[in-house]
């Protein structure tokens, strides 16, 4: 008899920039309706629309759960077709919602035995990387990303998956799914506790972003790697310094280090400051690759110190020190492999654990609107990582949690679009580069907001000023029902030229 086989599967929405990905581990033995169901919990979707499965050996044949009389391709139910032996031959393209039209790619990783699973129950996921998509999203924002949602967060999806799945090979029950997910046209949920909100978008901000796919290993947050990890995270070695990485962050973020670990860490990374803030004012330098995975590390130790508090005052105060300072000063705008993807976003991130710990000093949180402006204007081209919406995270969260009132949040936006929306030079594109960073960051806070009670006259100056943006640009007002002037593109003639990559 053949021994019992998982599959650990990579499943990525295509044409997603940044990218978003889930990692599962499913049954050797699951149907494409069990994987159905499987993606509908892991990227938050609702169940609310058609879907299908799709082969790259054959594109004439689709995976469907009912027979389609009116379609002339070749038709399978997904109840009696089994995911593996088409994993096999290669990807499968999984599409939810044919008006939006969101493609899914699942690759398969590796098969895994029973001893490397252990004890969780089957389908689980194992890692991940980017927000949910809002449903019917896709026509609201220009860039063809749809509308960020909920963080990814492997908690939740596992208990989902539990919830739906009682044994590995039952089918789902995904009725419910709807009322457990988020509410169309909504980013996040109402959460208002600010722990919460450090746990939902830090596993999204940090946990999705180390570059490490593989399931851990206790080994790797040994005394003892601890050690290799706090050398490695500065030498020139890639691989040795993307495993220090991981070890640091995952180790702190999901409590695979001890107290007395965590507070060593710290303890060395304070003493630093010279890797953060390396040749920072010098062009574009391999420095860049330490400096960005310190304030990832920084963010970590102020998101664990936030859920179990550890460390002194005095590391803490230098921590939020750093976190401002280092965002305002970072101009390197490269994308980098594998992740964070820029430096700017791991500076986000390090600055968005600062602002939502409790002991953060009100008078720094005041100076967000300048923190803002400083990496808007260091911009020369478009941004090539998630920052716009990681600007976008700390507004809508810090609203949530109630660290930034309405008059504030308000204030706030009108500083930075005041300074932003008055620069488009015809013959300098990076003004227009600014501004339609500045201008995502919006549509994102747009949405973010739309369930806190208080933020009336923020949703309705962004509405004004992105429908001002949209007019100045040729472009449809919001409330036309012409999709047609809302394509990802635009007016090209209106556009400076974007540089290629």
């Amino acid at each position: 008899m053949a021994e019992k086989k998982y599959l650990q599967l990579k499943i990525q929405i295509d044409g997603v920039h940044p990218p978003v990905w889930r990692q599962v581990v499913v049954p050797e033995t699951v149907r494409l309706n069990q994987l159905h169901g499987i993606i509908q919990i892991a990227f938050g979707w609702q169940n609310g629309h058609l879907h299908s499965f799709q082969d790259d050996q054959n594109k004439r044949r689709i995976y469907v759960d009912a027979i389609d009389p009116d379609t002339t391709l070749e038709q399978e139910l997904t109840a009696k077709t089994a995911a593996y032996p088409l994993l096999q031959k290669g990807p499968l393209v999984y599409t939810y919602d044919f008006g939006d039209d969101w493609q899914h790619t699942i690759t398969l990783e590796k098969t895994l035995s029973p001893l490397v699973v252990g004890a969780q129950q089957v389908p689980f996921c194992v890692a991940g990387r980017g927000p949910n998509r809002v449903e019917d999203s896709r026509g609201v924002d220009t860039s063809g990303n749809g509308v960020a949602g909920a963080h990814f967060n492997k908690k939740k999806i596992n208990a989902a998956l539990i919830q739906a799945f009682p044994t590995e090979n039952a089918d789902p029950d995904l009725t419910e799914l709807a009322d457990q997910q988020e509410p169309t046209g909504s980013v996040r949920e109402a959460v208002t506790d600010p722990d919460q909100l450090q746990a939902d978008a830090l596993a999204q901000l940090l946990g999705g972003d180390i570059g490490k796919d593989d399931l851990a290993d206790p080994e790797d947050f040994s005394s003892a790697a601890v050690t290799v990890a706090l050398q490695d995270i500065h030498v020139a070695d890639e691989e040795r310094r993307l495993q220090a990485q991981f070890v640091l962050v995952v180790g702190l973020t999901e409590g695979f280090v001890t107290t007395a670990q965590r507070k060593r860490i710290a303890q060395e990374i304070v003493t630093k400051e010279d890797w953060l803030f390396e040749k920072i004012d010098q062009p574009q330098n391999d420095a860049v690759y330490t400096r960005s995975q310190i304030a990832i590390v920084g963010a970590a130790l102020l998101h664990t110190d936030i859920v179990d508090p550890f460390l002194t005052a005095k590391e803490r105060n230098q921590l939020f020190d750093w976190a401002v300072r280092y965002v305002q000063a970072e101009q390197d705008m490269r994308q980098l492999k594998p992740a964070p993807n820029t430096a700017t976003s791991a500076g986000l991130r390090f600055l968005y654990a600062a602002v939502m710990h409790p002991r953060f000093p009100a008078k720094k949180r005041n100076q967000l609107a300048n923190i803002f402006l400083a990496v808007l204007n260091h911009l020369q081209t478009p941004f090539l990582g998630d920052e716009s919406e990681a600007m976008a995270v700390i507004l809508t969260d810090l609203a949530r949690s109630k660290q930034l009132s309405p008059k504030k949040m308000l204030d706030l936006l009108d500083q930075v679009s005041q300074q932003v929306d008055p620069g488009i030079e015809d013959d300098r594109p990076e003004t227009f580069y600014r501004e339609r960073a500045w201008q995502s960051t919006l549509y994102a806070v747009f949405f973010g907001l739309m369930n806190v009670p208080g933020y009336q006259d923020s949703h309705m100056l962004i509405f004004s000023l992105i429908t001002s943006y949209l007019t100045m640009m040729g472009m449809s007002d919001l409330d036309d029902d012409d999709d047609d002037d809302l394509d990802d593109d635009g007016d090209e003639d209106d556009y400076p030229p974007f540089d290629e990559e």
